[in-house]
């Protein structure tokens, strides 16, 4: 499949994962808990088919160690930031932050040498950038309280997830597949979230309501950490950042369809504004990959 197929896969199991995440808080679930407990379900259900797989993985080349620090810088540190940062300083501010991604992995390519700055590339990633903070025009806003320390800290949360998206681009170099090494990926982080999730001082609260929509995210969740290894081969980190992009407009339609909320003019340019920046970061070609030592 081409990139730009497996981009709007990706973005639409994203956006599934983030409607459930919206209907499971409603009904009293916290942050933390959502991530943890889908996180640990999709890891679940990774584990019972790849768990011989998973056994026989090298462990040559720190291929654990760059599993658990996908997993830490991917995973684990954006969600905990998120959580803490939209307490403290305003779930907009939160949003906004994350939306900067793309640019940190941009960045952080060209620090490495694995990306070239191209201005379609460039221009494609700032029309996405304007139309996710179009969409969320009625949310985003700097910090509530100044620029505090929580403020600051919320910086990192696109540096993690630019990072992981570099740390994916060397284990999809190496000989595992993909399901082998997402199961690797998101076990740790089941253990660390659910660890964050029962320190965050929030009652747990799983009731009823919430199973049938962490049960929807937990298989999402699986589906999509699979299919981005298949992205970042065929596209490259950069492109493979553009994926919550593409979930926000995503996003947006269903939750409209789903619940209620009004389709706007705002909603109309944002999505033309993403779905341009996708046509326009696809047109560059994807830099080839660093070689690497053998063994």
């Amino acid at each position: 499949a081409s990139a730009t197929v497996l981009l709007l896969v990706c973005g639409a199991l994203l956006a599934v994962v983030i409607l459930c995440a919206k209907s499971a808080l409603g009904a009293g679930l916290s942050v933390l808990d959502f991530a943890g407990g889908s996180t640990a379900a999709a890891a679940a259900l990774l584990l019972s088919t790849r768990w011989r797989a998973l056994k026989a993985a090298p462990a040559l080349a720190g291929w654990w160690t760059l599993c658990g620090a996908m997993a830490l810088a991917s995973l684990v540190l954006p969600s905990v930031l998120q959580a803490a940062v939209a307490i403290k300083v305003g779930a907009g501010y939160s949003a906004m932050m994350l939306a900067l991604s793309p640019m940190w992995t941009l960045a952080i390519g060209i620090a490495l040498g694995t990306e070239r700055l191209r201005w379609r590339l460039a221009l494609g990633l700032l029309l996405g950038l304007a139309g996710v903070l179009v969409l969320t025009a009625s949310r985003w806003s700097g910090p509530a309280g100044g620029w505090n320390g929580w403020a600051l800290l919320g910086g990192l949360i696109p540096v993690g997830t630019a990072t992981g998206n570099h740390l994916r681009a060397r284990l999809t170099r190496g000989a595992v597949d993909g399901r082998t090494t997402a199961t690797a990926v998101l076990a740790p982080a089941a253990v660390l979230l659910a660890v964050a999730a029962g320190l965050d001082g929030q009652p747990m609260r799983w009731t009823g309501p919430v199973l049938v929509p962490l049960t929807i995210a937990a298989l999402a969740t699986a589906a999509f950490n699979v299919m981005l290894f298949r992205l970042q081969q065929a596209g490259g980190a950069v492109r493979l950042s553009q994926v919550g992009y593409v979930a926000a407009a995503v996003g947006a339609v269903a939750a409209a369809l789903l619940f209620g909320e009004p389709l706007t003019i705002s909603m109309l340019v944002a999505g033309v504004l993403i779905a341009a920046g996708v046509r326009l970061g696809g047109a560059s070609p994807v830099s080839p990959p660093a070689p690497t030592a053998s063994g």
